[in-house]
């Protein structure tokens, strides 16, 4: 019995084996379609070599078998394997219905059943289910990363160190993303710019630029003895030099435009200064000045009365009411010992003042600290550190091209290139948001320097100022920024004192404590910039220290010894500045701290100084201090890049539709004037005393409106001519006044919003429109004249995008009747006799 079933055991082992055989010899076979994912791995192979890959889409029409019959049921995976030798790789990723097929060797043994000759493209073209296909080429991609054929931008490590990892500006980043300062316009004030260059050309702004030397538009610079006149062009080729032109080197903003100033080189004045500062603001952004008073270790020195107005001036209105940005170099004074608070440039509130590193983080022996440094980039070093590669002029043997551009000058043009990319990717920034970024953003260098944490949370070193700049850092920051409150100030009474200053190690300490009443009209809760003007005799100035402790407990040394400065003026209503305590709450006690370190043997210097007289001036906005930590914490978040990387916008408001400046300067020979308070012998007018400041019709003018009436000492106004007029326009005759006597404003506001605690900069200027136009000012009702314009002198000096700008000496437009009269009628009475006689010249 055993026996009659070997046989077919037997039978049914060969048949077991031959099946296992077949099935092994054959390609598996998908019964729901042509080619199934299952046939082949569930991604497509990498194992296709250039060329040898077909991607195929197949039809899903599932009544194609019985439109072409039995043919169609031969599995096309079967065919092109067999005919072309091709393999199914599967379905290419998410797309259904797409299959990847690469190209092999034909099986052998099928090789004399079909034909040799039939191609991959014959086989799917003639099959019924494919509805399209095509042979795969190799794709040429490249990374985004920059790569520039500028044969000098290998040298340029300030833009991408290879030696030093992280001692650069980090930029290349935001260039990968095309965020290169596109649609901003930098300017740069200076001994002029080639704007021929071919680093420069290309984004070259003719609309930016004059020149104020020769009075044309040009400001190509002019050939000179020293052959020193390159300046201006090194500092654009810095800002926006041009890629991808086979020459020289790089922008750090290399797709914005690039305007030229030429100022500097023939005799400057104030007049000319103020020009330059305010000429074409509504088409340059940035204002790049790598220059400033000597920096010779006892020059006292910055901008006088108008340069300082105009600073103000360009804050309001540059830029579309968003106020331009002032980017000034620190100092080249280090060797000798030179301080940037004695520099008025680079201590103004309205500037954002820029020292320097080397490629290795620490201080140049060239650079210069102080307590109003808001930051420091990259610069030269010592003989054995790189300096900057820019572009340079090709004039007097001029190569065009150069590796040793140095000193704050290099640093404060990289800085401006810097401040473009964050205009390009959020335009409405305001002048003091451009600051608060820098402060938020900066990071800590060369951890030998005097970095101290204050109140808020920021650190700051006399010698870098908040840190080093970051391109990534401050555009990314920006991308997120919204505008800060608008400024306040406060200011408290000039403190009399005839105080002798103490010999150190004793000091003489002076207090002023500031309340919450103090700050309630301003609004006032976190500090940003605390000035201190002093008048200080001493024999030997250079010996006093001056030290202000803020009420937090942060030092600021705002008047540093200077060894050199043996100048017996001592200080007449200098003002010292510091940033150090950014973010603090402005309540408390600031206490100034003044010590004289004298000289043993010295009798130049042994007198006395006196501390005559003093006063504190704190800026800053309605922020709380829970607001300032807040901000620092957005900052940081948006430091991954993520909001770059998207879509996220913060909407911006559009500006002030402010018109462009009309002007023609001209000088004392192009104008002359008749006027019956000529004083000849002086070259002065005067206008005759008044007292009319205060009296009834005025006071009860005033009774319903947000101004107050004081009552001053009459004094006469009297005014430079030649000097101080400085344009005219064709629809209206408009003058700037130098007033040149000590006054304070007629009206003030009760909640005062402006420097000085009034309506702008106090003993400087009044720019006055005669004509058909609404008058107005920009400046401070003076003297004893009430004379105000039109509209109103806002609360808060100024919020980007706000329909009411506060151009202080404005009055409202619902002013009272009574008090129009009185404006008009001073005008008529004391302004037309002395203007009539100018409309012969317009």
């Amino acid at each position: 019995m055993a026996t009659s079933y070997v046989f077919p055991f037997l039978v049914l082992v060969f048949l077991s084996s031959f099946t296992l055989l077949l099935l092994a010899l054959l390609p598996s076979v998908s019964p729901s379609s042509p080619f199934s994912s299952s046939s082949g791995p569930p991604w497509p192979s990498a194992s296709c070599g250039p060329g040898q890959s077909w991607a195929v889409k197949l039809h899903t029409n599932k009544n194609l078998e019985r439109e072409y019959g039995e043919e169609s049921s031969d599995d096309l995976d079967l065919i092109a394997n067999r005919q072309a030798g091709l393999q199914n790789q599967g379905q290419i990723g998410q797309l259904e219905g797409h299959y990847l097929l690469c190209s092999g060797k034909p099986d052998v043994e099928s090789a004399s059943v079909w034909r040799k000759s039939v191609q991959p493209g014959d086989v799917l073209a003639a099959h019924p289910h494919v509805l399209w296909f095509s042979q795969e080429r190799v794709l040429s991609r490249s990374k985004r990363s920059v790569a520039f054929n500028d044969p000098r931008y290998p040298q340029q490590w300030h833009l991408h160190n290879d030696i030093n990892k992280g001692m650069d500006i980090n930029v290349t980043g935001l260039w990968e993303r095309n965020i290169t300062g596109r649609g901003v316009t930098v300017v740069v004030v200076d001994d002029g710019v080639e704007h021929t260059h071919q680093d420069i050309q290309p984004n070259y702004s003719p609309e930016g630029s004059y020149d104020l030397n020769s009075n044309d538009p040009d400001p190509m610079p002019h050939p000179d003895a020293h052959s020193d006149n390159h300046h201006g062009t090194r500092c654009a080729g810095e800002i926006a030099a041009v890629p991808n032109n086979s020459f020289c080197a790089v922008g750090v903003a290399y797709g914005s435009k690039v305007a030229g100033i030429r100022v500097l080189d023939g005799p400057l004045t104030d007049s000319l200064e103020a020009i330059a500062f305010n000429k074409h603001y509504q088409v340059n952004d940035i204002y790049s000045c790598s220059w400033g008073p000597d920096d010779d270790g006892h020059t006292v020195d910055g901008p006088h009365p108008l340069g300082k107005a105009a600073l103000q001036h360009g804050v309001i209105a540059g830029r579309r009411g968003f106020g331009s940005i002032f980017v000034v170099a620190s100092g080249n004074g280090g060797q000798y010992n030179d301080n940037c608070n004695y520099d008025g440039y680079a201590n103004s509130i309205y500037t954002i003042t820029i020292g320097a590193v080397d490629e290795r983080g620490r201080m140049p022996f060239y650079a210069e600290e102080c307590a109003s440094m808001l930051a420091v980039t990259f610069s030269s070093g010592g003989n054995r550190l790189r300096s900057i590669v820019t572009s340079d002029w090709s004039m007097q043997q001029g190569t065009g091209c150069t590796e040793g551009h140095t000193g704050t000058s290099a640093a404060a043009p990289l800085a401006a290139g810097m401040v473009a990319l964050m205009l390009q990717v959020r335009p409405c920034l305001s002048w003091r948001d451009v600051q608060h970024i820098i402060t938020f953003t900066a990071t800590k260098c060369d951890s030998s320097a005097d970095w101290r944490v204050n109140g808020a949370g920021l650190h700051h070193s006399h010698q870098h100022g908040f840190g080093l700049l970051n391109a990534w850092r401050l555009v990314n920051a920006a991308k997120v920024w919204e505008s800060v409150p608008f400024l306040v100030s406060y200011q408290s009474p000039v403190i009399k004192e005839d105080m002798p200053i103490l010999t150190y190690s004793n000091e003489l300490i002076r207090t002023w404590t500031v309340t919450a009443d103090d700050l309630r009209q301003s609004g006032m809760q976190t500090l940003e910039h605390v000035a201190v003007t002093v008048t200080i005799t001493h024999p030997c100035r250079g010996n006093v220290e001056i030290v202000l402790v803020c009420p937090s407990g942060m030092i600021s040394v705002i008047g540093a010894r200077r060894a050199v400065d043996r100048d017996s003026a001592g200080y007449q209503d200098w003002t010292f500045s510091t940033v150090r305590c950014w973010g603090e709450r402005a309540e408390g006690q600031y206490r100034l701290k003044i010590s004289d370190h004298k000289e043993p043997l010295t009798q130049q210097c042994g007198a006395v100084g006196v501390l005559k007289q003093w006063k504190l001036t704190l800026y800053g906005s309605s922020m709380t201090f829970s607001e300032v930590k807040e901000r620092r914490r957005l900052v940081e978040d948006a430091m991954s890049g993520k909001y770059l990387d998207s879509n996220f916008s913060l909407p911006c408001p559009p500006g002030l539709d402010i018109p462009p400046e009309i002007v023609s300067p001209f000088t004392s020979n192009s104008l002359k004037v008749n006027c019956d308070y000529t004083q000849p012998k002086l070259g002065v007018y005067s206008f005759p005393k008044l007292s009319l400041a205060c009296h009834g019709p005025i006071r009860s003018a005033l009774e319903n409106t947000p101004y107050l009436c004081t009552n001053k000492p009459s004094t006469p106004i009297s005014f430079s001519h030649f000097d101080d007029v400085l344009s005219v326009s064709r629809d209206r005759i408009i003058f700037l006044y130098l007033f040149n006597v000590s006054y304070s404003p007629v009206f003030h506001q009760r909640e005062p919003s402006m420097p000085g605690g009034g309506c702008g900069l106090r003993g400087l200027w009044r720019l006055l429109s005669l004509g058909s136009a609404p008058f107005w000012w920009v400046g401070v009702p003076v003297g004893p004249l009430p004379l105000v314009g039109m509209r109103g002198c806002v609360a808060g000096a100024w919020s980007p995008g706000s329909a009411a700008a506060s151009w202080c000496g404005w009055l409202p437009e619902t002013a009272p009747p009574k008090l129009m009269f009185y404006f008009y009628l001073y005008i008529f009475v004391l302004v037309y006799p002395c203007s009539v006689s100018l409309l012969k010249y317009v």
